[in-house]
């Protein structure tokens, strides 16, 4: 539980320099209305496919279709996270035109909110 603590402190103290930094040379970190959807049903919403998605990619990572010296820690499931949400990102902005990089980061940083938040939730129940 002291691990968790820390790792997520060390993350919240990485937000607030990214947000800080962001501030300061005047980059848009936080997603404008455009990217929200305005359905009244929560699962349409664009951000909510991919939070959802994150913790779909977080259970994907620990079953035994992973290697288990790569699913038995933490630190390891949310890289693999990344590294697929990533390339997931990474190609849609390569191949569908005019696609905006930001949306990428912002559907990149809503996926890995939800693997950590997996990780949460499956830790408190005790899995």
């Amino acid at each position: 539980m002291r691990n968790i603590c820390q790792v997520l402190v060390i993350l919240v103290g990485l937000l607030l320099g990214i947000v800080v930094f962001s501030q300061a040379q005047q980059i848009s970190l936080w997603p404008d209305s455009a990217w929200w959807h305005s359905s009244k049903n929560v699962l349409e919403n664009h951000p909510t496919a991919h939070l959802l998605g994150g913790g779909a990619v977080n259970l994907i990572a620990r079953g035994p279709w992973v290697a288990k010296s790569w699913r038995n820690t933490v630190w390891k499931r949310l890289a693999w996270c990344g590294v697929l949400q990533g390339a997931w990102e990474s190609f849609q902005v390569l191949e569908i035109k005019n696609y905006p990089v930001k949306s990428g980061v912002w559907d990149l940083e809503a996926g890995m909110v939800g693997c950590l938040a997996t990780e949460g939730l499956l830790k408190l129940i005790g899995k």
